[in-house]
């Protein structure tokens, strides 16, 4: 794929820039934003984009699309090291995380899905030994970041979301005028395993997103100032809202940020720009 033309957010140097709107601007709300592609997909405008339009804040945006849970907060990684530090020095109100589709979908999902035998259940070629480490280390990698908040900026909320349920159509990520591409990352691995993507398929990726839902709450149970945002049921499968097998469109990424971050944000800060 053709290398993208990279944003403004992306060449400008982005912590002189954070650290001078919190010495301009007081009191605007102060925000992280980290995650993968749902929060940095660069062939169009993505949640994060949005949220950043919504109003004024100082925000700090550090997520690059292909990363997943395990890499941005693994024990001793380059990047929860900079979050604790990011924590310690800046009155950091919220950060926003996109993460754990990737660990799910492109890391593991040779690892999860097994070949089916002839007349079982697409249920029984699910390796759950697999499936349930992967998940585990996700919600150890979460816990990771709730500690160093809870340690260095309590008061901060921390925003985490479901991914949408998808179908695994085979749509590939096309670059600019149709040069290059990447992916599809489901289908042909649901095809090789004898799982048929248009039908057992669609349940299997609507499983494993409700899986990683499932986690994600078991957390927000436990852990205070911790939001898990629902955004299961909140696309329509279709070529509007979805620019490739995994990813929305902009006009997706738009509803997304519009109908399920806004009002989550709202309603942790009154007043600060969401209503």
């Amino acid at each position: 794929m053709p290398k993208p033309v990279k944003r403004v957010s992306e060449v400008r140097p982005r912590q002189s820039v954070f650290a001078a709107s919190l010495k301009q601007y007081p009191k605007r709300l102060v925000m992280i934003t980290e995650g993968d592609s749902w929060f940095s997909y660069p062939l169009n405008t993505n949640i994060a984009d949005h949220i950043e339009m919504m109003s004024d804040f100082s925000i700090l945006r550090l997520e690059h699309n292909g990363d997943d849970a395990r890499k941005i907060l693994g024990a001793g990684s380059e990047q929860l090291k900079n979050l604790k530090l990011y924590l310690k020095k800046y009155p950091v109100d919220a950060v926003l995380l996109s993460a754990g589709g990737n660990d799910l979908i492109a890391g593991e999902l040779k690892r999860i899905v097994n070949p089916r035998q002839a007349g079982a259940t697409w249920q029984s070629a699910v390796n759950l030994n697999r499936l349930t480490t992967v998940l585990d280390d996700i919600v150890a990698a979460f816990d990771r970041l709730l500690d160093a908040r809870d340690a260095l900026r309590p008061k901060c909320v921390v925003f985490a979301h479901s991914y949408c349920y998808f179908e695994p159509t085979g749509r590939k990520a096309t670059g600019p005028f149709g040069l290059g591409s990447i992916g599809p990352w489901m289908r042909p691995v649901l095809s090789a395993r004898g799982i048929d993507p248009a039908t057992e398929g669609v349940a299997v990726a609507r499983y494993l997103v409700d899986e990683l839902y499932a986690r994600l709450q078991s957390i927000a149970a436990k852990r205070p100032r911790f939001v898990v945002i629902d955004m299961r049921q909140a696309l329509p499968v279709d070529e509007v809202h979805w620019s490739d097998e995994i990813h929305p469109s902009g006009t997706g990424f738009r509803r997304l940020a519009e109908q399920c971050w806004r009002p989550a944000l709202a309603k942790q800060f009154p007043g600060r720009g969401f209503d």
